[in-house]
Parts: structure tokens; sequence; C-alpha cells
């Protein structure tokens, strides 16, 4: 976690521009940005320009050093290389399989992945409107009128900015002055959020997956439709025109360090997200920007001084411009604390036969569609058993091939579901004990998208023989399994129960925890 602790110590340098980076971390800044270091100055010999270090050094900046998630950025010279000495069994099936998880999933492994999912949602937008989005895909069409505009996103919406971009909060102001708006997916109504673009409204809509509060911007970014006018500081629709950046932030608890600092991390992961966009450096360690809080409550957090490692200015709320039509040069909507993910448990076999080939493969494209929390079991004699049902007691979805650790599933949640990869022509002993069980279960189709191996020596054959096989898995026709699946359990009002008594656990623990911290005020303030 050194990325984010580093940070958020203050430093201010004396230059003709200062990132608000510890001296320590400036060679990753500038290795990317060697125009912007004011120790370089310009030289011309031979006909040939470039940059030299005042001291005489060479222009190398300590061998390239970088982050981790930059084109070309090698392992030696990255930021942070995760190690591992503790024991990985039942999560990865080597020391660097669980490093590389890690870094994939918590550092900047993490940050260049939601890089590669952005993409462009203002069809006729170019370079000029938002700095280099031609880099990223997007659906090309013959622009309706002259576009101002940009809006790029992550898959599934977990991380978009845009340019020129209006909110529209005028109706928003009785709500405000009566209820707690924190939470709420209604806030905004159609056409409340607009940017002047060719808008592909279709492509938004197939995002909108992830509807929850703290999983990703889909109940606000549903709302949004295309402007008929620029939205520029002389538009008169615009009650207010920010021309800073503007990160507008749904936190998940200021009361508790645990879930706040989730707030402040996702926060910085953002700014290298948006960084790879801009491509210029100046605003990305830039504290000349606002924070916009999306809630009308009165924010205070004894953790609020970690705001001063992102923004010189106060923090503000929407309490601040309800009633208005507020215009934004350039908003960005950061990643979110909470993913809210089905929990998929895929049981891996170390037998010699029944092996999943490609399991991998499979795995790596569960992680990549952002619907799951994977966990890859390995269970064997040296796992605990215990260890084994608090793994299967949380999980909604239960993946392996036919086998016995699929009696594993006598402990799973009366709501979860049970995808038998193939029941190797036995299809009733597992749909059986998962009928009995009342649970959900599903197995392998379409034959001609399952790869049979023979295993070399293997002396079985007759009625049993496809026990003694190996087995390659078609990765479409899987996810397409596993998306029913997912379905039926999502759909179950157990598991949606289940969400709202955690979520409704923690609201008590964090409202339980502010009553405290209010009566201490009060006893201090006496």
């Amino acid at each position: 976690m050194k990325i984010w602790i580093l940070w958020l110590s203050l430093p201010i340098l004396n230059s003709r521009f200062s990132p608000n980076l510890p001296e320590s971390l400036l060679p990753n800044f500038y290795s990317q940005y060697p125009g912007l270091d004011p120790r370089q100055r310009p030289v011309e010999t031979a006909g040939q320009r470039g940059l030299t270090h005042q001291n005489g050094g060479q222009n190398d900046y300590e061998n390239k050093k970088c982050w981790g998630y930059e084109p070309g950025c090698k392992k030696k010279f990255r930021f942070s290389s995760p190690s591992c000495p503790g024991d990985f069994t039942g999560w990865a099936s080597s020391r660097s399989e669980a490093k590389d998880l890690f870094y994939n999933q918590a550092d900047f492994g993490f940050v260049k992945e939601q890089i590669k999912e952005l993409k462009n949602y203002c069809k006729d937008s170019s370079a000029s409107n938002s700095s280099s989005t031609s880099t990223f895909s997007g659906s090309s069409s013959s622009a309706s009128h002259t576009s101002t505009s940009s809006l790029l996103c992550s898959k599934n919406l977990m991380f978009c900015t845009a340019s020129h971009l209006l909110l529209d909060l005028r109706h928003v102001k009785d709500r405000s002055d009566r209820e707690n708006l924190r939470y709420k997916m209604d806030v905004l109504s159609p056409g409340d959020i607009q940017v002047h673009c060719n808008l592909d409204q279709d492509g938004v809509n197939k995002q909108l997956e992830f509807m929850s509060p703290l999983q990703s911007w889909a109940p606000e970014l549903r709302n949004i439709r295309e402007a008929k006018e620029a939205i520029t500081a002389a538009n008169p629709s615009c009650d207010v025109y920010i021309d800073k950046p503007v990160y507008i932030m749904k936190l998940d608890a200021a009361v508790n360090m645990y879930h706040h600092f989730c707030d402040f991390f996702n926060l910085f992961a953002s700014l290298f997200i948006r960084d790879a966009i801009l491509k210029n450096g100046t605003e990305q360690f830039n504290r000349n920007n606002q924070i916009l809080i999306w809630e009308n409550m009165k924010y205070y957090s004894n953790f609020g001084a970690a705001w001063e490692a992102f923004t010189e200015n106060p923090v503000q709320n929407l309490e601040t411009f309800v009633g208005k039509r507020v215009c934004f040069k350039n908003a960005v909507f950061p990643l979110l604390p909470r993913f809210e993910e089905c929990r998929l448990t895929l049981l891996a076999r170390k037998t010699k036969y029944r092996r999943i080939e490609n399991e991998a493969e499979l795995v790596n494209s569960l992680q990549k569609s952002g619907r799951f929390e994977v966990n890859l079991a390995r269970f064997d004699h040296r796992v605990p058993f215990k260890f084994q049902l608090e793994a299967i007691k949380n999980t909604d979805i239960l993946v392996g091939i036919h086998g016995a650790g699929l009696t594993h599933m006598l402990f799973l949640p009366d709501w979860a579901g049970v995808f038998e990869l193939y029941h190797c022509k036995d299809p009733g002993c597992y749909s059986d004990l998962a009928r009995l069980r009342g649970l959900k279960y599903l197995t392998w189709e379409k034959m001609t998208k399952l790869t049979s191996l023979e295993v070399e020596g293997s002396p079985y054959t007759g009625p049993a023989h496809q026990k003694f096989r190996n087995y390659k898995f078609d990765v479409e026709e899987f996810m397409r399994l596993i998306s029913i699946l997912e379905d039926r359990v999502r759909e179950d009002n157990r598991f949606k129960d289940s969400r709202d008594k955690s979520e409704n656990k923690k609201d008590k623990m964090k409202t339980d925890k502010r009553d405290e911290n209010e009566k201490l005020r009060f006893y201090e303030e006496l």
C-alpha cells in the first residue's frame, strides 16, 4: 500500500511547475514528462535538440522509473513489486500467479486495466475537445452538430471523465430540504445531466449493469442526454460555470477510517486514469481543482485533512448548488469504493484426470468482466476443512467439473447456484444433489464447444472413460452460461436481502459511530 501512503505527504516544490509529490517520487513522474522537469535545460548541439540535467548528468531519470501502468514500463523499474511470503494455497496455483493477481487487483495493474477499457461515448468528439479521445475505442458516426463535449468511461461506468457537461439540480432543491440524499439513486432524472455531442446513448445504456450507489456511476449517467447548445460560460442555461477540474465524489463512509480511505485511494488511482487521457502531466498532481461530494448533508470527518493531498480549495457538496444549473468545463467521476460483485468460487483440481486445461483463461475472463469476486479454490489435505467451509459459505456461484469437490454445495447459501462444467456422462449425480439442496444448477450444453483431451498412459476405457480425460472449455460459451446462472442468482430475493442486511449492518455501525462522535464533540464544547 505504499503507493498511497507515500503520496499523502505534501511537500511543495519551488519551480515553474510543482507536481504535488514527495521528492522520492519525482523520477516516476518526470520520466513521463521530462519537459516539465525544472532541473532540465534545453540544449542544441550538432543540429540536434534535447534536454540535459543541470548538473550535467544523463537524462535517464534513474533508469526510466515508472508507475507500472504505462506502456513499456518494465517490472524492475515500476513503482512497486508485490511480494508473497505467506501461504497462497487456495487462491493461486503458484507464488508468481499470486503476485500477478495482487498487482492486477490492488496495484497499478488495476489502473492499467481501467485505461484499456476506456471508451468514447461522444461519437463526434475529437482530440481538440478532449485530449487524446481518439486513443480509445468509440463508434464513429456522422455528427449531427459540432461537438463541444466529450465523455469517456471505463467498462460498466466505473470511471468517467467529461468535458463541457451540464448538471441540472433545480428540482433537487425541495428534496434537499427534507431528506438525506446520501446513497440515493434517484437524485437525477432523465435530462438532468447533458453533454453537447452526438451521444452514443445505446452504448451508455449497455453499461448500466452495476446499478447500485457505490458500485458505478450508472444511477447518475443513465440520465445523460444530448444538449441542444454548446455548454460554455456564454450559455445562458449555465447558472454557474466552473472552469477548474471538478472531482465528483460518492463517499463510502466519512466516520470510518478504513472506508473513508477507500474513497481517497480510489480518487488517487483516478488521477492516473485521467492523466492517461490528457497526456499533459500538468493536472495530474495539481491541487488547483474542486472536490464536489455527492451528498447534501454537511461534511465532517476526523480524516478530512487528507483532502489537502488532492485540493487546495474547500470541499463542497450538493447543497452548494441545489436549485441551479451547473456547467463544468471538466468533470471527473472517479472510481468508487464498492463493486458488489457476485462471489464465485472455482474448484481447481490437482488430480491427474478431469483437469481444466484452460483454467487460467476462464479465470481471466471472469475477472475482466468486472462482475465477479473470483476465488480459485485448491482444496486438498493441506487446507483445513473449516477454512473450506468459510470459503463456501461466502460463495454465490460454485463452479467445478464433475468430482467429489462439488459436494461442497451442501454448505452454500440457499440462494446460490452450481455450475458443473461437465458431468462426464454421469448427469444425475450432482444435479440431483443440487435439486435436493434447493440450489440453482447448470451444466455444459454445447458439446461442440468442449474439447476432450486424452491423458497419456491412461489405462481406462469403456463407459467411465469420460471421467479419465482432461478438458478445455470454450471461453465465450463458458461466460454465456455463467451469465445465465448469475442472473438467476441475482434475481433471487434472498440474495438481494443478504446484500441489504450486510449494508444495513454496516450503515448501523456507521450511524452509531457518527452519533458517538457527535456526543464527544458536544461534551468537548461544554
